[in-house]
């Protein structure tokens, strides 16, 4: 498992000052973003956190759907799939139907844990995916389903109480 997003962690730590110096650092536990984010609050900072969620929050519980079928299917592992196995609908109708029939799990065990502490020390703590707005409703079941709740700690609009939040029920433009 590799963490490549949580990069965006260290380029939104300093979230009152944009020119901040930006350091990117890749793991594979999220005990290293757990130590990070103490350390910067330790200082008396308070980082944004944005999290990807596949791979980072939730993995497929299932091979089919999963990262690396997902490479096998667009061939860019070395093991190429034969004609016959390749998907031709892949993302227009499997991507969909695998995010509703397939549940995820938290990709480690403490990870609700941690992201429940930072909120609960309030941080702001957002989730970000490449998902498309089609996918949301079954993003958000799984979200919830591993007790990741988004809605704790959103962004807010700078002196202001309202959320920048978009429940299920709003369009996405």
């Amino acid at each position: 498992m590799k963490l490549k997003t949580i990069a965006a962690l260290c380029a939104l730590s300093f979230a009152g000052n944009a020119f901040a110096d930006v350091v990117v650092k890749e793991t594979d536990k999220f005990q290293d973003v757990a130590t990070k984010v103490s350390e910067l609050t330790a200082k008396g900072e308070n980082p944004l956190i944005v999290i990807d969620i596949d791979n980072t929050l939730l993995t497929s519980t299932a091979d089919i759907g999963g990262d690396i079928w997902y490479q096998w299917q667009r061939g860019k592992l070395d093991v190429k799939p034969a004609k016959d196995d390749k998907v031709e609908c892949l993302f227009e109708d499997s991507i969909g139907l695998l995010y509703e029939l397939v549940p995820m799990k938290t990709i480690e065990d403490q990870v609700p844990n941690t992201v429940r502490g930072w909120q609960d020390k309030g941080l702001t703590v957002m989730a970000l995916t490449s998902r498309s707005p089609n996918y949301r409703y079954a993003t958000e079941r799984e979200m919830y389903r591993n007790q990741f709740d988004m809605t704790i700690t959103p962004l807010k609009e700078k002196g202001s109480d309202e959320l920048l939040f978009i429940s299920i029920t709003q369009s996405v433009r």
